[in-house]
């Protein structure tokens, strides 16, 4: 034990990827794992649905290796894997699906159902006394494979099924059923805040691999995340790891800016030319004299897609 100054040197990733059926989350978590491991050292799967990462086989660079996890679905078998991977020193390891220790055959919720029937058997007012009480084992059991995941050796993405969820309420008289645009995860609901960052993986014109950045620790690491427009990619999974392996006192890595960044910018630089002549700093300037930029916020910064129309928008209606 010593005082140091404080680093992000050595910081392991610890990332969250959920969404519903189909989203595209085992493909993207693999993209992000391969860019997190480099392509020279092994990654790995802890398979949870019957082989299915093999579907994915040919297209993930290096390929990866594979842990087929079968029912039932204790906290101590998850942590027997996690433990084999770690001892292979993986350069990044991948859980799908986390949900099953939850909420699947020997998951969490039928380890509590078995303690109170144990506990109380068919007697309705005895398992209403004996209800919290049941959940004492299998939460001391489900917080050992926590312990664990957080203090693993090796990068891990923990993929989580995920519901969406809906809301009633009352509109001229009459009971509306809404449905939440995003969804929720499928799993103990404080482990989600546990994690460096969170993506819940969506659609977008129909294909799955989008995502939808819900948690970040540090606003350099948002920069390190897909845009709403892209696709989780392995350069996603480069850029998390530069960013963990990075000291704090180095300049942070400039934004990125992506084809369609780039092509607003383009527009927005030649609309502006008989403001700017050629002066960048001036055409920021007059952004920000005209309201068309936050001025708390750089040219050069913005990389937001969405943002960046909407400052060309603004600078067309000024000129």
């Amino acid at each position: 034990m010593q005082i140091e100054e404080a680093t992000r040197q050595g910081m392991i990733p610890l990332i969250g990827v959920y969404g519903k059926s189909g989203s595209g989350k085992t493909h993207s978590a693999l993209l992000l794992a391969r860019g997190i491991a480099g392509p020279n050292r092994d990654i790995g799967i802890i398979d949870t649905e019957r082989r299915r990462s093999g579907a994915l086989v040919g297209l993930i660079p290096g390929g990866f290796k594979r842990i087929n996890l079968e029912a039932p679905f204790t906290p101590e078998s998850y942590s027997e894997a996690i433990k084999m991977f770690e001892e292979a020193k993986l350069g990044c390891a991948v859980i799908d699906s986390l949900t099953h220790e939850w909420d699947g055959e020997g998951g969490v919720l039928e380890m509590q159902e078995e303690e109170l029937q144990r506990m109380a058997g068919d007697n309705y007012s005895k398992r209403e006394a004996c209800k919290m009480a049941a959940w004492i084992k299998p939460k001391m059991r489900h917080k050992l494979l926590i312990a664990h995941i957080l203090r693993c050796n090796i990068p891990l993405i923990c993929c989580l099924r995920a519901d969406e969820k809906t809301h009633i309420d009352k509109q001229d008289g009459k009971t509306k059923v809404h449905t939440d645009d995003f969804t929720t995860p499928i799993f103990d609901k404080r482990f989600i805040f546990e994690m460096l960052c969170n993506l819940e993986t969506v659609h977008r014109d129909g294909k799955p691999g989008f995502a939808h950045v819900t948690k970040w620790t540090h606003p350099d690491l948002l920069k390190c995340l897909p845009l709403d427009h892209e696709q989780i990619s392995v350069q996603h999974g480069e850029a998390v790891a530069r960013w963990c392996a990075a000291s704090t006192s180095a300049p942070a890595d400039p934004p990125r800016e992506f084809p369609a960044v780039k092509a607003i910018k383009k527009q927005l630089w030649e609309l502006t030319r008989g403001v700017h002549a050629g002066d960048s700093l001036r055409l920021q300037q007059w952004l920000w004299d005209e309201m068309c930029l936050d001025p708390a916020v750089s040219l050069a910064d913005l990389t937001n897609e969405g943002e960046l129309k909407s400052v060309l928008a603004l600078a067309r209606k000024k000129l």
